[in-house]
């Protein structure tokens, strides 16, 4: 899968079609000395297919060593030396200064958000999907003692994982905001039928052989009792699986659109996707090749976004074989399941860290300072980018290593992607992926990022009218004949009543074969899109979505809508 590596920056003008600029990039000035304009995130322009790589490297002591050059590093791609093509350095502001607020014109909207200009955005994920109940409210207490003690300047989202994804609270640099909304997310253990733990399987043992006792009869075999159970644990961890990979990918899709690194923090008791090689190869993980494709393809998203995840495990300390003695003799079966989930635990768990550049945490019971750890290790790095000289797109794994000049400092970085083609979709597939990024309960997509334009009924127009205009940069074009440049985008709209419910849905779909004047004119100001909504008085909030066929890049944004009584009767 290609990775993005353009910051767009959207052109607010008092005309509906927005311009969407890129630079080159260049190294990063020291922010305590630089100008307001030397500060502001690094772009890259992607004019091949580019590889980044965000470094954080460490002194001895754990400190963050600047002053670093290009020179000073050496990126290899399976062993191979490659041309460092972009280098930047980013370092965190000693006095951070508040994001710049967004100008819009009246009824014009935005799936962009100026980020700081000198701090990555970090992510904090609550998930109660793959943590035990009894678990959670410790995890609940650390997250809310990081989030009153946050530094300033730090801009965090909260989100919570339980059936779906869920944004609790965008991202903001108020501590009050962030604790507020951790206070407010409410546990109602709605995935108990999805844990069956080992204490389980000996409690349903024990529990038959005093009800065989009580009727006079023979218990159930052990071994009979013990497969059953086991077969519904593949099934809950088949749906967590599923959930989970669907959530990474969900996140990806929403903050790629923001420029530079992010720090994913992921609070769970269980952790059920691994995301490297060594989950093809290793006979004990086995059963997760039945998820390979989706694996390498969240892998993908997660790299392409840039976004490092750092997987704390919320049940603290814990010593291998601990608690296998029990008020009954274990068999060595069930020692064995014991065993083999913890090592699986951690193993995923450093790998996802490894896959992601990201750290893994685990049998620690401060978890808040380990937050904060990760905060502090994600906020200063170094960025390199290069175009691999393979340019054979088999998806097959490709191992990066950057070593340093300096052979006494620390390196942590991704440790390789999985070299996929351009994906492309046909019509019923962009229909599906689109239809799944306007549900109301995903958080809004930026990897497409666009700009539209909503106007309510009046007295001359029955229905919503509805202008986008894409960053043609986010879009796949191909060539065509004579110069033309061809790309196919999908527009949907869809009206939400107070309760959540779909009252109205519009899609259109544009297939464009562009002149070269059109396509110089739709570099400058976007690519269009137009939808008529019709809708009844009442207030609504609109989820407009498009996806672009060639490369399954997803842009969403949500807009509330008023339709007056008075102006449908007129």
């Amino acid at each position: 899968m290609p990775y993005r590596f353009a910051f767009l920056c959207v052109m607010l003008a008092c005309s509906f079609l927005p311009v969407f600029s890129q630079s080159a990039v260049a190294p990063a000035n020291n922010p305590s000395t630089a100008n307001p304009a030397q500060n502001q995130p690094p772009t890259f322009h992607a004019t091949s297919r580019l590889v980044l790589v965000d470094v954080v490297v460490t002194g001895k002591k754990g400190e963050f060593v600047r002053n670093l050059k290009p020179a000073d590093f050496t990126v290899l791609e399976d062993g191979r030396p490659q041309s460092i093509t972009a280098f930047a350095a980013h370092m965190a502001s000693a006095s951070p200064q508040p994001p710049p607020k967004m100008q819009l014109p009246e009824h014009q909207y935005t799936n962009y958000n100026a980020p700081p200009p000198d701090h990555p955005i970090t992510i904090i994920l609550l998930d109660m999907l793959n943590t035990l109940i009894t678990e959670r409210p410790y995890a609940r207490e650390q997250m809310l003692k990081f989030l009153r003690a946050m530094p300033p300047g730090q801009p965090i989202a909260l989100f919570t994982l339980s059936g779906t994804l869920r944004m609790v609270q965008g991202f903001t640099q108020s501590s009050d905001a962030l604790t507020a909304a951790a206070k407010s997310v409410l546990d109602k253990n709605e995935n108990a039928h999805l844990h069956t733990t080992e204490a389980d399987l000996e409690d349903a043992e024990a529990t038959d052989a005093d009800l065989a006792a009580m009727a006079g009869r023979l218990p159930a075999s052990a071994v009979a009792l013990s497969e059953g159970l086991i077969a519904e644990q593949q099934y809950q961890l088949d749906v967590r699986v599923r959930s989970t990979l669907g959530c990474l990918k969900a996140l990806a899709q929403s903050v790629a659109g923001y420029p530079g690194r992010k720090n994913l923090i992921w609070l769970a008791g269980d952790f059920p996707v691994a995301l490297g090689p060594e989950v093809d190869s290793d006979p004990r993980l086995s059963s997760r090749l039945l998820y390979q494709s989706e694996v390498h393809e969240t892998s993908g998203l997660l790299a392409s976004s840039q976004i490092a995840v750092y997987p704390i495990d919320v049940r603290g300390l814990e010593i291998i074989g601990a608690g296998l003695g029990s008020r009954r003799a274990q068999t060595a079966v069930q020692r064995s399941r014991v065993l083999d989930a913890q090592w699986n635990t951690q193993f995923t768990m450093k790998e996802i860290a490894k896959e992601t550049g990201g750290e893994a945490f685990y049998n620690q019971n401060d978890l808040s300072r380990l937050m904060q750890r990760s905060l502090d290790e994600g906020t200063n790095y170094y960025t390199v980018a290069y175009v691999p000289e393979n340019h054979d797109w088999n998806g097959r794994y490709r191992k990066i290593e950057v070593k340093l000049a300096m052979s006494d400092l620390k390196v942590r970085h991704r440790s390789g992607y999985f070299a996929f083609a351009e994906k492309s979709s046909d019509r019923n597939s962009a229909v599906r992926l689109l239809a799944a990024a306007m549900q109301p309960t995903v958080p809004e997509s930026t990897r497409l990022l666009m700009k539209v334009q909503v106007l309510p009924p009046d007295t001359n127009r029955k229905t919503v009218s509805i202008d986008f205009a894409v960053s043609p940069a986010d879009l796949a074009f191909t060539d065509g004949p004579d110069q033309h440049k061809l790309t196919t985008v999908d527009f949907m709209a869809v009206a939400l009543d107070r309760n959540l419910r779909e009252a109205a849905e519009i899609s259109n779909t544009v297939d464009a074969n562009l002149r070269p004047q059109t396509y110089d004119g739709v570099l400058k100001t976007g690519f269009p899109g137009h939808l008529e909504l019709d809708l009844k008085p009442g207030k609504y909030v609109l989820r407009l979505g498009a996806i672009d066929r060639n490369n399954e890049k997803i842009g969403t944004v949500d807009v509330p809508m008023n339709v007056p009584a008075e102006t449908a009767q007129k």
